[in-house]
């Protein structure tokens, strides 16, 4: 089954409530795998579900960024997603990335952004605020392989 997609509204020990981007109702996620102990979990983030035989799991995460500015096809973005004070996992000031698939997508300073910087990957996924367009930008930017693979490995 695909990875469903949802927004991270609170946080619990193991896991985490959701609101699927599919308009469906909002429900718990444990941790899977591939980010339990590995990968902070934030409140606003974007994750992808997995709802196997376990039930839902978070096999991975977004983080929610502002972007500060665009230079042909790389931008400065900086964490939306914590405040100052609680940043512990990352640089917050704004870190350059690959746009990828997002380019096309009306991408200004100013716009919030979901993105992914690890050592896999350093890219903008989805530009926030429209769940189908989010939907549609995941689905179309080769983000299902990054999630299998890293999930298979966990």
């Amino acid at each position: 089954m695909e990875p469903t997609l949802a927004v991270v509204t609170e946080l619990h020990a193991g896991g985490c409530t959701v609101r699927p981007l599919d308009g469906s109702l909002a429900h718990e996620a444990a941790y899977g795998p591939a980010v339990a102990g590995e990968v902070r979990i934030r409140p606003k983030q974007l994750v992808a579900i997995d709802h196997g035989p376990r039930g839902p799991e978070v096999v991975w995460r977004w983080m929610l960024g502002r972007v500060i500015a665009i230079d042909g096809a790389t931008a400065q973005v900086a964490r939306a997603d914590v405040a100052p004070e609680d940043m512990t996992d990352g640089p917050l000031e704004g870190s350059w990335m690959e746009l990828g698939a997002v380019r096309g997508d009306h991408v200004t300073p100013g716009s919030l952004v979901y993105f992914c910087s690890d050592e896999r990957t350093r890219r903008v996924a989805a530009v926030a605020g429209d769940d189908a367009a989010v939907s549609h930008a995941i689905s179309a930017g080769g983000w299902s392989d990054i999630i299998a693979h890293a999930y298979r490995t966990a």
